[in-house]
């Protein structure tokens, strides 16, 4: 009798774990907070990158934590420490800017999507922090907006 109920538990158990596995879909694959998640597990399930392709990488496009776009016409200098881990969400990259602003990146060619300036308050213009270090990305589920 002990067995038998020892034996129910545990197929409850691994049913309970089954049915409540997470699969994987595209939307998971994201990268949309720092540390992959909310819980911060900094995982990706991700396995096209494995013992037997990794040496088929090859750098695709680079950009710098200053892209051009966003440095033309602005004279706010870079800080003095930058720091970034760059979100992805959408087909897009979001990073953080050496110039404390963000700007947003093609995912695919690393081509800049759009970067914002700070808009001027009371005629006294952005005035930008020492550091920066990362972004973060919140989506309003009821927004037709990406």
């Amino acid at each position: 009798m002990r067995s038998a109920t020892g034996l129910g538990i545990c197929l409850i158990a691994t049913l309970a774990v089954a049915v409540g596995a997470p699969t994987v879909h595209a939307q998971d694959v994201e990268w949309r907070s720092y540390g992959s998640d909310a819980a911060g597990t900094k995982y990706s399930p991700l396995d096209q990158i494995n013992a037997e392709t990794i040496g088929d990488l090859e750098i695709v496009w680079r950009q710098s934590v200053l892209p051009d776009a966003a440095r033309l016409g602005s004279d706010l200098t870079p800080p003095v420490a930058s720091q970034n881990t760059p979100l992805m969400a959408d087909g897009r990259l979001y990073i953080s800017t050496a110039l404390g602003t963000v700007a947003a990146l093609d995912a695919t060619t690393g081509e800049v999507l759009w970067f914002d300036t700070p808009p001027d308050r009371d005629g006294v213009p952005f005035q930008r922090v020492r550091q920066t270090r990362a972004v973060a990305y919140w989506d309003d589920p009821q927004s037709d907006d990406a």
